[in-house]
């Protein structure tokens, strides 16, 4: 798998990050975005967006490498029983994909991101609202945490100051939930 080209956390950059819902906004974002995030199939919580097939991960992926940009692939909802075999179908694609990273909640989705070897980024879905939420995700091997979108600066500072190497991330525009992040369906 390639390594992420934004993870070096000792440059202090910003990573500029787009929402994609189809192949015009892909385009739109090329040579602007440092990395963007979309679903396949049914796995996204972005309301009124259209979601790729799976069948298009790769393509989606190949696009974005080759433009420098990289491709985090949203499974961020509600996993039931009888959906797991999708999630694994899913995952197993993004593996062959070279996917940059999973965003994930699901405990169970997160466990089998592990097993396949993929980093996974924990959605603002999670809630994470304390430096204890946050420093157990660390534990677990996530590699960035997207917090709680209520949080403000002087907590985001406190969260980010109790981690040793996981990075942080929060929204700045787009949807704002009117309730706690993560329980607005």
């Amino acid at each position: 798998m390639k390594k992420n080209i934004m993870m070096d956390t000792s440059k202090k950059r910003v990573e500029l990050m787009a929402p994609l819902k189809n192949y015009k906004s892909l385009n739109a974002v090329l040579g602007k975005a440092d990395a963007v995030y979309f679903g396949v199939e049914s796995f996204n919580m972005r309301m009124y967006s259209d979601n790729f097939k799976l069948e298009e991960l790769n393509d989606i992926v190949k696009i974005c490498h080759n433009h420098n940009i990289n491709a985090y692939l949203t499974t961020n909802v509600v996993i039931y029983e009888n959906e797991f075999s999708l999630l694994d179908q899913i995952l197993d694609k993004a593996v062959e994909a070279e996917i940059d990273a999973v965003i994930i909640h699901d405990i169970g989705a997160i466990q089998l991101a592990k097993e396949k070897g993929l980093h996974f980024h924990i959605s603002t879905q999670a809630n994470i609202s304390n430096s204890q939420t946050a420093k157990f995700y660390e534990s677990i091997g996530a590699e960035r945490l997207i917090l709680a979108r209520e949080l403000s600066l002087e907590q985001i500072k406190v969260i980010k100051s109790k981690l040793s190497k996981t990075e942080i991330e929060t929204f700045i525009h787009g949807a704002q939930c009117t309730s706690i992040s993560g329980r607005c369906y």
